[in-house]
């Protein structure tokens, strides 16, 4: 499960910046308008990235996760609105950089929850997951490369961000149990099943 979801959270990474790149330049008729733009949003996720590692460190992926699924998409349609729409350059690499500080931490969480699994296998996980990631930069590209031919490349980019809000469920950590929880007996192991709120909520 965490494999798929893994999979299927990162491939917009391989998505949009193409598909925004392809939208602006059909719009737009200038590929220094759609790279800028495109660059514009890679720079933006670049420097965003490690402020929100930080804030999850801090305060568990979890709400940071959350706050992302609802944001991301909505600046998404907010770029395809304003590019279809005809906006100044201006205007249009503001979006990109709005979108790009969104971009949720698919790729760190996956690797912190893999962390957490049985160390026997642990070696087995971090490699699968290393093939999916360079999978993902297989996909991804041919995706948009066909939704662009079909439907066109707003398309590309919207799939993209519909796609990464409920892959990103299936990547969310979950709370255990804590030592000493009163809702598991002493007995049980420190890795024990997620605790169910709101009976554990309290030592979560």
């Amino acid at each position: 499960m965490l494999l798929l979801a893994g999979f299927a959270g990162r491939l917009p990474s391989a998505m949009v910046p193409l598909a925004l790149l392809l939208m602006v330049q059909q719009q737009t008729g200038s590929y220094a308008v759609a790279g800028l733009a495109s660059a514009t949003y890679g720079l933006a996720m670049a420097a965003m990235a490690p402020v929100l590692g930080r804030l999850a460190d801090r305060r568990t992926p979890r709400p940071v996760l959350l706050v992302q699924a609802a944001a991301y998409p909505l600046l998404l349609a907010l770029l395809v609105a304003v590019v279809l729409g005809g906006a100044p350059t201006a205007v249009v690499v503001a979006a990109s950089a709005a979108a790009g500080a969104a971009t949720p931490l698919v790729s760190g969480t996956v690797r912190a929850l893999w962390s957490r699994v049985d160390p026997a296998v642990r070696g087995t996980a971090f490699a699968l997951d290393a093939t999916a990631t360079e999978l993902v930069f297989v996909a991804g590209p041919t995706l948009v490369a066909t939704l662009a031919v079909v439907a066109g490349p707003a398309w590309a980019l919207g799939v993209a961000g519909c796609w990464r809000s409920p892959a990103r469920w299936g990547s969310r950590p979950r709370p255990r149990c804590a030592a000493g929880c009163p809702c598991r007996p002493p007995s049980a192991p420190a890795r024990s099943p997620p605790c169910s709120p709101p009976a554990c909520r309290g030592c979560c």
